[in-house]
């Protein structure tokens, strides 16, 4: 890595604010003339992130740019070119000290074979030498207004009102991840809207030599990129600063087994999916008529946790090479339950007894998350077939499966 200009490969612009970072992966067209954008990220830094110096901040932007487009950038055929406003980044490879994070950055930084080069400002051109972005939160709808200068807050006003105003009226509020003239308070209570006094979050706390900021609460998890996540409200910090946070550097002491979900049953906490299953089961009668049947819907649902955890490593680990391989197999994999269903009165009620139970809604999701893989997956499994329609026909049952709240979430990285 060095400063010196290549234009021959891929080209990745980052850029980093105080409150975020985005990049964008452009590349030649094949006369070599133009440079075409290819994608676009955009991100927002962690209260954290938000503690690193300007040079970090830069580097994450890039870090995360190279995690976001592995698939084309490393191994790349020419060098990458990485344009960056920042001048430092182009001395991190002869820097002779690193801190711990540039260290670990770094090495993953050696996958790579790419050039950094600076460049301080825009171009002039017709005068003009800023841009000023203006873009709507919920649309994405973006107005581009070249400036002759950084404007102070009075330059704003009158274009403010001739570009965004009169096309979209007064805003509710105003974000900006830029100078205090975005969104001078005289600016606004002048102009726009009237300012509630603001209280200034909390400082991080110094624990083992780290800045480290209070998790209030933890909302939801998820894999990404083979990795758990935990999305993080921020102690004294508004819900426009919640942020998705590797599991490893979350310390939360209501965290028992180190994972979600959770569920609060008024003052009872309890943790792990087939713990809380089985807790339902039992308290709204769903998990048996006798200890027998308990016996064998736990059984049951324990097969069925086998096959969710097969599909589970598909998903994280092996999607784009496994999955032609897991579809075939997969008849194999759910044979079982079309038996279950025969032994009990023909397939015609459920997988045990005459009552439904929290088996078999643990069934129904899995044969969903599986339908979604391949739809033609039960054709072979006439009982299994009827079981999931009969099932899923349940009136609230099917409210809910046809509700927003269930069908916004993403099932197979085809939704993604």
């Amino acid at each position: 890595m060095d400063g010196r200009r290549d234009t021959s490969g891929p080209h990745v612009e980052v850029d980093a604010s105080e409150i975020g970072a985005g990049a964008v992966l452009s590349q030649r067209n094949s006369d070599g003339s133009l440079m075409k954008p290819c994608a676009f990220i955009s991100r927002k830094f962690s209260p954290a992130e938000r503690n690193y110096d300007v040079g970090n901040r830069e580097l994450l932007a890039m870090k995360w740019a190279f995690e976001e487009w592995p698939h084309w950038l490393e191994g790349a055929k020419n060098r990458i070119v990485v344009l960056t406003d920042h001048k430092n980044l182009i001395y991190l490879e002869s820097a002779k000290r690193l801190n711990p994070r540039q260290a670990r950055w770094s090495l993953f930084f050696s996958r790579f074979d790419f050039v950094v080069s600076y460049i301080p400002d825009l171009p002039v051109s017709q005068r003009m030498s800023v841009i000023w972005v203006v873009c709507d939160r919920f649309s994405k709808m973006v107005h581009l207004l070249p400036l002759p200068k950084l404007p102070s807050s009075s330059d704003l006003v009158p274009l403010f009102f001739q570009h965004v105003v009169r096309l979209h009226g007064i805003p509710e509020n105003i974000v900006s991840d830029r100078g205090s003239q975005f969104v001078s308070r005289s600016l606004l209570r002048k102009y726009v809207v009237p300012v509630v006094p603001s209280v200034d979050p909390p400082a991080p706390v110094l624990i083992d030599g780290e800045l480290e900021y209070v998790i209030e609460k933890i909302l939801d998890s998820r894999f990404s990129r083979r990795k758990l996540q935990y999305l993080v409200k921020w102690k004294g910090y508004g819900q426009e600063d919640n942020s998705w946070v590797v599991a490893s550097d979350v310390h939360a002491d209501d965290l028992v087994f180190g994972q979600l979900p959770q569920l609060q049953h008024g003052d009872f906490v309890l943790y792990q999916s087939n713990a809380i299953l089985r807790y339902l089961g039992r308290i709204y009668g769903i998990n048996g008529s006798n200890s027998q049947e308990s016996a064998l819907i736990d059984m049951v649902n324990d097969g069925v946790e086998d096959l969710r955890q097969k599909y589970g490593y598909l998903i994280m680990f092996e999607y784009e090479t496994g999955k032609e391989k897991y579809i075939k197999d997969l008849p194999n994999h759910i044979s079982a339950f079309e038996k279950i269903l025969s032994n009990n009165s023909n397939g015609t009620k459920f997988l045990v007894g005459d009552k439904i139970s929290y088996a078999d809604y643990n069934l129904l999701d899995a044969l969903h998350c599986h339908l979604d893989l391949d739809p033609k997956c039960l054709v072979s499994f006439p009982l299994l077939s009827e079981y999931e329609e009969r099932v899923a026909s349940r009136p609230k049952l099917s409210q809910y499966l046809k509700s927003e709240k269930r069908n916004k979430r993403p099932i197979t990285p085809k939704h993604k």
